[in-house]
């Protein structure tokens, strides 16, 4: 079963290009342009990487992180911010909101390959925390003397 990723970003060509990058490793990818669609997804769905966009309409990325990591079955899922601010109040917010990394505009495929490879392990281990495996047991049950 392929790893899932979902991507909330109002740039069509930003999710092109994750999109694109994500399903040459062989992930299963689920591109949202915005981050009210992405509501229900999180809270229905497992993935094993979320990328969000740091600064979207409401809710913010910040605020979808906020949610994921409040509850629910992505509370562990690494997060990646994409955004162009690269200020130290920035990136401390997004920390702050539960973000695993960040990817900076403009993005180019190799940089974002590179993150995706990195972050491998992280994606993998999350993956199989959710794995689900056939269990069959014969059962026998007994009330009084019949069986």
């Amino acid at each position: 079963m392929p790893s899932r990723a979902l991507i909330v970003d109002d740039e069509p060509a930003v999710c092109d290009l994750i999109k694109t990058v994500l399903i040459s490793t062989g992930m299963e990818v689920m591109a949202l342009g915005s981050s009210k669609d992405a509501i229900a997804p999180l809270r229905e769905e497992k993935f094993a990487v979320v990328l969000l966009d740091f600064r979207m309409h409401a809710p913010s990325g910040v605020e979808l992180a906020r949610q994921m990591r409040g509850s629910g079955i992505n509370q562990m899922t690494p997060i990646i911010f994409i955004s162009d601010d690269q200020s130290v109040a920035a990136v401390s917010e997004g920390f702050a909101a539960g973000a695993s990394l960040f990817l900076y505009k403009p993005i180019d495929k190799a940089r974002l390959l590179r993150l995706v490879r990195s972050s491998h392990g992280a994606i993998e281990h999350e993956r199989r925390r959710f794995s689900r495996v056939d269990i069959r047991c014969n059962v026998r049950i007994g009330l009084e003397k019949e069986e």
